[in-house]
């Protein structure tokens, strides 16, 4: 077991907890980008209300994207030389 869990294709993986109290939080993960675009999705309150941080080896962008009754909005965006199959 190398300790490593990995996601591909569109796959996801979440963390609920129903009912807690958690309001602030860190959260950290190495990701790594095999094809396009890497991305994290957090204070997700539902399927149309949420934030992701998406890592695009197409575009060389960072986006800081949110999604409030089904609507994109960009946040922030900034440039980065991102590769594929490189660990950030």
């Amino acid at each position: 077991v190398s300790g490593a869990l990995s996601i591909a294709n569109n796959e996801t993986i979440q963390c609920e907890m129903p009912g807690s109290d958690w309001s602030d939080y860190i959260f950290e993960a190495d990701s790594k980008i095999t094809s396009n675009c890497a991305g994290m999705v957090f204070r997700r309150t539902d399927d149309n209300n949420f934030y992701m941080l998406q890592m695009s080896a197409v575009s060389q962008k960072l986006r800081l994207m949110k999604m409030v009754n089904g609507t994109w909005t960009e946040v922030k965006v900034v440039s980065y030389p991102f590769a594929l199959d490189t660990w950030y």
